[in-house]
């Protein structure tokens, strides 16, 4: 026949309500948090230590050094309009005063169909893209061109000042 050993087992509060003592070696067991006391015959519970690899709080480290800022960026969607026919267009964005000198401005366009323009025309002919004349706290100019089909009418671009 197999022996069977069962430690002295309770909730953390119970243990710590009844505070009893431990007779020498014994083991007793918090249920809801798994930590376990082992008794000298002398403490009570409330002042005997946690058994096992738990120790006390360390000391707090030194505050490490505050890391760079991430990129902040606008951006948004302007409106090229090639009127009827035109092989360029340009638009002009302003009221940024985050621009410098040291900002870069992309653009880019969709390649998606509209009601203005129901066929992917533009991949027979695609428009090129260019900002230029950026004024640094002021905006910049986005310039649209065609090799050999005329645009016609408008197409959203969209913009990211980084």
């Amino acid at each position: 026949m197999a022996t069977r050993i069962q430690f002295r087992r309770s909730l953390a509060s119970e243990w710590t309500s009844a505070n009893p003592v431990l007779a020498q070696g014994e083991l007793a067991l918090e249920l809801d948090t798994s930590r376990f006391k082992i008794g000298d015959d002398i403490e009570a519970w409330n002042d005997l230590p946690y058994g096992g690899i738990d120790g006390e709080q360390g000391i707090q480290g030194i505050q490490g050094e505050t890391g760079p800022s991430g990129i902040t960026s606008s951006k948004g969607i302007a409106t090229l309009d090639f009127g009827n026919g035109s092989l360029t267009a340009e638009t002009v964005v302003t009221g940024y005063s985050e621009i410098t000198a040291d900002s870069v401005v992309m653009a880019s366009m969709r390649i998606t169909a509209t009601p203005e323009h129901l066929t992917d025309d533009l991949l027979v002919d695609p428009i090129r893209l260019a900002v230029k004349d950026l004024i640094a706290g002021v905006g910049f100019t986005i310039y649209g061109e065609m090799d050999n089909a005329r645009a016609n009418g408008t197409y959203k671009i969209n913009w990211i000042i980084r």
